[in-house]
This record gives C-alpha cells, sequence and structure tokens, in this order.
C-alpha cells in the first residue's frame, strides 16, 4: 500500500531552514490574554493600527461616484458609474476607495483617507491615485479630507 509523502519530509533541513526553525517565534492563539501580549507602542517598528471610524466607510456608499459627470482625458468621454447594485433613487452604490496601498495583506490605510467611486472607478483608481487624479483633474487627498469633514458635521448634527 503507497501512501504519500510530503516533499519536505523526503529530504533533511539545509542549514538556513534550521537556524529559521529554532528561531521562529509561536504564533500567539486568539484566546491568549492581553498582559502576555508584546507592547509594540515603545518599538521602533511598532505595530500598525488604522484609525477605523463606525459608520464612515458606510456613509460612504451613499454618497455619489467622486468622478460622476467628469471628463475622461484618455478617452474624452464622460464618466458612467456601474456598480452591481443600484439604490433606489435611481443612482449607483459606491464603494469606498482607500487611497493609499494597503500595509501588509488585506490591513487597509485609515477610514478618513477614502473616496466614493463606483465600482468602475474604484478598479481604476485602485494602486494607483495620482494617475487617477491626472486622469479625471481632481484631487483625492483634498477630496477625501472633505467627505471626513461633511460626515463628521452629519454626526455631530444628529446627536
Amino acid at each position: 500500500m503507497n501512501t504519500l509523502r510530503r516533499r519536505r519530509s523526503a529530504r533533511p533541513l539545509l542549514p538556513h531552514e534550521e537556524i529559521g526553525r529554532n528561531a521562529a517565534l509561536p504564533k500567539p492563539h486568539p484566546n491568549d490574554r492581553l498582559e502576555t501580549a508584546l507592547d509594540t507602542s515603545e518599538l521602533q517598528l511598532r505595530k500598525i493600527h488604522p484609525e477605523r471610524v463606525p459608520g464612515f466607510l458606510r456613509w460612504l456608499s451613499f454618497q455619489l461616484c467622486i468622478i460622476f459627470g467628469l471628463t475622461d482625458s484618455i478617452t474624452g468621454q464622460v464618466h458612467q458609474c456601474w456598480h452591481p447594485l443600484k439604490r433606489r433613487d435611481g443612482y449607483f452604490r459606491s464603494d469606498a476607495c482607500h487611497l493609499e496601498k494597503a500595509y501588509s495583506g488585506r490591513l487597509k490605510r485609515d477610514d478618513r483617507d477614502s473616496v466614493p467611486g463606483c465600482r468602475f472607478a474604484h478598479n481604476l483608481q485602485e494602486g494607483a491615485t495620482e494617475r487617477f487624479d491626472r486622469r479625471f483633474g481632481i484631487n483625492c487627498a483634498e477630496k477625501a479630507a472633505e467627505y471626513h469633514v461633511r460626515y463628521m458635521a452629519e454626526k455631530e448634527r444628529a446627536r
């Protein structure tokens, strides 16, 4: 009876692999207490904690696309919004477009650095904000600050 063997177990560890295995720290378990967690606040390369604003990304999803009605400088056509979800008032839903690339993996930047965009605009802007700004003649960083101020003002009025 043949049994499958993993390829790694078939050969001995190389010297750098053995050093790496001995130096590896164990992964923390989700149920570990906070007292036993490492405090990274004083380290030079501390753990990144993006600022999250509860409700802001949801509020952005109901705003018009940032390039709604603007002319594309490459094609010369007025932007037509597209998103698989359409709202009752005839407009398309917006996605929150984070302006800068993610830190690592799926850890996005701060929520306040987001602008609304239809699915097509989100795909155009992803990872190339400067090119997107030049293409449509806007400044996404300024617009993101304006949207954040508007949201905070509406939130204060609702209180």
